[in-house]
């Protein structure tokens, strides 16, 4: 693929709180985009929206352990994003998936 095929320059993932399903479906997109050899193409980002969502929970435990079972294995410093006080980044994605 080149970058004229790729119909999204910027993809956001959102659930509640952003500590497990978010989070999994980002670092799962990010594997396909790089063994498709296009993840410098595309941003990916996720976040949450439930009024209870914070920045900076760490991701759950699970998570963890299930995208561990795939290969991926996330940055010991990752950690939500609560889409309602960085509104930025929902201006700035192509491509919202719920």
């Amino acid at each position: 693929m080149n970058k004229r095929e790729l119909p999204y320059r910027s993809v956001l993932f959102v659930c509640d709180v952003n500590t497990c399903r978010s989070q999994m479906a980002e670092a799962i997109f990010k594997k396909m985009l790089k063994d498709r050899h296009v993840d410098t193409e595309i941003e990916v980002n996720s976040g949450g929206i439930a009024p209870h969502a914070r920045n900076g929970a760490l991701v759950s435990l699970d998570a963890r352990l299930s995208l561990k079972e795939e290969g991926i294995v996330l940055d010991d410093q990752k950690s939500s994003l609560d889409l309602k006080r960085r509104p930025e980044f929902i201006a700035r994605a192509d491509l919202l998936i719920t």
